[in-house]
């Protein structure tokens, strides 16, 4: 290495570490609010202790396997290191990012083109939003996302380079999806990313006869992928007796469920997913389900699932929207049958039958069976669009971000000494605590995001158009598709899916658009965007010169 590289070397070395100092600097005034969400927040803290304990998610209960197992393994790994929660999105993060730039190394090959994508990822103003102060888990979602993303747009750019050399990029690949798809339950919605960019990279391979040569590549993401899942279903089924990722992704509870969706009712009302009349049915078909009624519907029911809904917008005379899948939990655990994953899962395949004999035989009018927590969308595409109009606008715009920190003013003191024994650094219950340059270190960010937020709804547009004329031109001349195309073209058809999921739960569930379900989308979006960009404004200037 002669001086000259050895200079320009240590001068990106420098950047880079003095973009990661900065960075950790501008959010160093975040710290974990202790709220008391069960559902949630609570129940990854909670789980994390459990397996710091050594007794995996801890004693089997409703709350047990309602989440994805990556989360809290996270969370315990690095409250075992002494790391603040804090500390550890933004260094992950900041990994996932200079890997991401290393992944485009031979598709951009300008050092500075490089430093402003780095810089684009790193500020990412999801990481240092409200949600950042809550242990949720768009932060770990959306570090996965982008290194997921990142590894196999490696892949596909490396295509004619030998085996040997993609095989990190093919391990990377396997090992971030796999924790991705067992940090969220939705995790569906990259699907689109990924097959565009692996498509991409098979077409090639097919056209260029080396399709032998990408055989293993391909099959070490997908065998990693399968074991890591086969892995926590062993775990699950050896410590609970229900070998699953979660109960929500189980055939037994998603059977259970949709039997109860399939009764045929009057209701009209698109947010009730299995209204009273449909229940009342339930019950008189079925001894299992009459074990539920005194807590639904009876005297014992727990009011609080009719007043989320009415208090959400989605109705007041029922069980409304994503609120009636809780209510239906809760009631089963107040009927004695979580016990253990065993019981639970012998209660619900019961409950199904029951149901589905008593369709089958014309005891009660019902209509197929769909294997689905979707409600029926018949006649909702005009509704369902609408809301979907509505997060495109809100994800251009950033408008559910804030730098604010998320406020309560109340929590249980077992709960804050167990948020302080996990998370390691927690914000007092009530107020912000500002410390000497904090109010400095959030206008700063502050002014970033406004940035982001000006920037973004024009670059998408841009983008769209971009992608489009790249497409019609491939198809007219038949010429090389320029890769960062693809990535873009990836990234939108995922975008585009999150944003029809989002907008079937806005409009019958709950409220969907938020940054806790966008912050993976945004990851992956900043950084096709900047990809295409500085690439497209570096070659131009080279044309110029």
């Amino acid at each position: 290495m002669n001086a000259r590289a050895a200079s320009r070397s240590k001068r990106i070395v420098g950047l880079v570490a003095a973009i990661v100092g900065l960075k950790l600097w501008l959010t160093s005034f975040i710290r974990t609010v202790p709220l008391n969400g069960p559902h949630d927040s609570l129940n990854f803290v909670t789980h994390a202790h459990a397996v710091m304990a050594g007794t995996w998610f801890g004693h089997y209960g409703p709350l047990t396997l309602i989440k994805g197992p990556a989360f809290p393994l996270y969370l315990a790994a690095f409250s075992e290191l002494g790391v603040s929660v804090n500390l550890a999105h933004q260094m992950t993060y900041l990994l996932a990012c200079g890997i991401a730039c290393i992944a485009v190394v031979p598709l951009v090959r300008n050092e500075k083109a490089l430093l402003i994508i780095g810089l684009v990822l790193a500020f990412n103003p999801m990481t240092y939003d409200t949600v950042s102060w809550v242990t949720y888990r768009s932060h770990l979602s959306g570090t996965l996302s982008l290194l997921a993303v990142a590894c196999l747009f490696a892949l596909y750019i490396r295509r004619a380079q030998p085996p040997r050399t993609r095989l990190r990029w093919s391990i990377g690949l396997g090992c971030s999806l796999a924790a991705f798809w067992l940090t969220r339950e939705e995790s569906v919605w990259i699907v689109p990313c990924l097959a565009i960019i692996g498509g991409a990279a098979v077409f090639s391979a097919w056209r260029n006869a080396r399709l032998e040569s990408h055989a293993a590549i391909v099959i070490i993401p997908c065998a990693i992928w399968a074991l890591s899942i086969a892995t926590i279903q062993a775990i699950n089924g050896a410590v609970y007796g229900w070998p699953i990722t979660t109960e929500f992704q189980s055939d037994e509870f998603l059977s259970a469920y949709s039997s109860l969706q399939r009764i045929s009712h009057p209701d009209t009302n698109p947010t009730v997913p299995v209204p009273s009349y449909s229940r009342k049915a339930a019950y008189r078909v079925s001894p299992h389900a009459r074990e539920l009624a005194a807590f639904i519907d009876g005297p014992e029911a727990a009011r609080g699932w009719f007043a989320a809904g009415c208090r959400a917008g989605y109705g007041c005379a029922d069980i409304a929207g994503g609120w009636f899948v809780w209510a239906f939990r809760d009631a089963v655990n107040r009927a004695g049958h979580y016990t253990s994953g065993a019981n639970a899962r012998v209660f619900y395949v019961a409950l199904a039958r029951d149901i589905d004999r008593a369709c089958d035989r014309g005891a009660i009018d019902c209509g197929p069976k769909r294997m689905s927590y979707l409600p029926r969308l018949t006649g909702q595409a005009a509704l369902i669009g609408r809301h979907a109009l509505l997060g495109i606008r809100r994800f251009a715009e950033l408008a559910g971000f804030s730098i604010d920190a998320w406020m309560i003013l109340e929590s249980p003191p077992e709960v804050i000494a167990e948020y302080a024994f996990v998370t390691r650094d927690v914000n007092p219950i009530g107020q912000t605590i500002l410390r000497g340059d904090d109010p400095l270190k959030r206008g700063i960010l502050q002014f970033i995001e406004h940035g982001y937020a000006a920037v973004l709804p024009s670059a998408l547009v841009a983008s769209l158009l971009l992608v489009a004329f790249r497409l019609v031109i491939f198809a007219m001349r038949r010429t090389k598709l320029d890769e960062a195309v693809v990535l873009l073209a990836g990234v939108l058809a995922s975008g585009v899916a999150l944003m029809i999921i989002l907008a079937i739960i806005d409009a019958l569930s709950f409220s969907g658009f938020n940054d806790e379900y966008f912050g993976p989308l945004y990851s992956i979006v900043f950084y096709a965007l900047a990809v295409l960009f500085t690439r497209e404004a570096f070659a131009l200037g080279l044309r110029a010169g």
